[in-house]
């Protein structure tokens, strides 16, 4: 979804917003209402909301590619490129292919450069989230995803924030 038209007086880039794994771009509905700004772009990522391209087994680097076709598609030239989670995750993959010159800046939203925590790095997700976590982890989505978004789910809003009514549709 692009919305609004280049202003040339403005001088904005366009503002494309990427989303986190296992949402989609409708999560940014109420952000994009509010902003003032010429042009946005809020795409569903490839595995994500409406888009069911296989692009390289939905991999960071795969969808960095994806994105980069459709902002050229989309005639987005050096976009302000804001990341949340796995969207920043593709942000900085983004810019690790195609450069700093291909942005006009960056911003990142609740994203370590490293998932996995060890005895080397513990700055990855919260609770010590490690590998054997993430096999754990793997198991659950692979044989009960609606268990495993239930969990996840709760933790896209505030610790102790109840999910308001317009908010439902994310634990669904």
């Amino acid at each position: 979804m692009v919305t609004g038209t280049a202003d040339s007086a403005s001088h904005k880039p366009a503002l494309v917003l990427l989303h986190g794994w296992a949402a989609h771009a409708k999560y940014y509905a109420p952000l994009v209402a509010a902003l003032d700004w010429p042009v946005v772009y809020v795409p569903d990522l490839p595995g994500h909301g409406t888009n069911k391209a296989n692009i390289h087994a939905h991999s960071i680097g795969g969808i960095a590619e994806w994105l980069h076709e459709h902002l050229q598609l989309q005639g987005l030239d050096k976009p302000v490129l804001f990341g949340w989670s796995m969207g920043a995750m593709v942000a900085l993959e983004y810019v690790q292919r195609y450069g700093n010159e291909a942005v006009s800046g960056l911003v990142i939203e609740d994203m370590t450069p490293r998932l996995l925590n060890d005895a080397d790095w513990q700055l990855g997700l919260d609770g010590g989230f490690n590998a054997e976590h993430n096999r754990k982890a793997v198991g659950v989505i692979a044989n009960d995803w609606p268990r495993y978004t239930a969990g996840v789910s709760s933790r896209f809003i505030a610790r102790g924030a109840p999910l308001h009514d317009n908010m439902q549709w994310i634990a669904e």
